[in-house]
Order: C-alpha cells, then structure tokens, then sequence
C-alpha cells in the first residue's frame, strides 16, 4: 500500500493492490474449505482477516481496479483513466 499526495493541501490518494488482497482471501478461505467440519480458531481469524481488508477497499469512496494481464501498456493505463475522469465529472 501506497499514499500519494496531488498536490499541496490536496487530498491523498491512497493505493491498495487490491488483486493481491482479494488472492490473500481466497487463499485463507480455501485453507477453511479444506477444514471441513471443524476450521481451526487461526484459520478463521486468517480468513476474517483477509476479508475484512478486501471489504474496506471495497467500501472507500472510489475504487479503481484493472486487469493486470489485459492492460499491458501506460497507454491503456491513461485511456482507462481518461474515460474514469470523464464519467466522474459528468455526473458530479
């Protein structure tokens, strides 16, 4: 996770690997699969855990996520953003 700041006074905007949380979950939602009838404490708190951060960058205010296999160039990148900006602004 990383913060970056606009510009002075501005607000930050804080970076999350959201792809890497949500496979931290799935891994520890797995192990609990595996478990079967009778998940261990630590296995549950793993997996509650996990969810628990994947929920808050779900719920923040924006959310910009991609695919890092599809979107393999800068350009894409700033496309991407380009029409994320537009839309934002038109419905403001």
């Amino acid at each position: 996770m990383s913060t970056i700041t606009a510009a002075a006074g501005s607000d930050t905007v804080t970076v999350v690997d959201q792809q890497g949380l949500v496979a931290t979950f799935e891994a520890a939602l797995a192990v609990l699969v595996a478990d079967g009838a009778s998940p261990t404490q630590a296995h549950v708190t793993t997996a509650n855990n996990a969810y628990t951060n994947v929920k808050a960058v779900w719920t923040s205010g924006v959310m910009v996520d991609y695919d890092r296999a599809t979107i393999t160039s800068n350009n894409l990148i700033l496309q991407a953003m380009r029409a994320l900006t537009a839309y934002m602004q038109s419905v403001r």
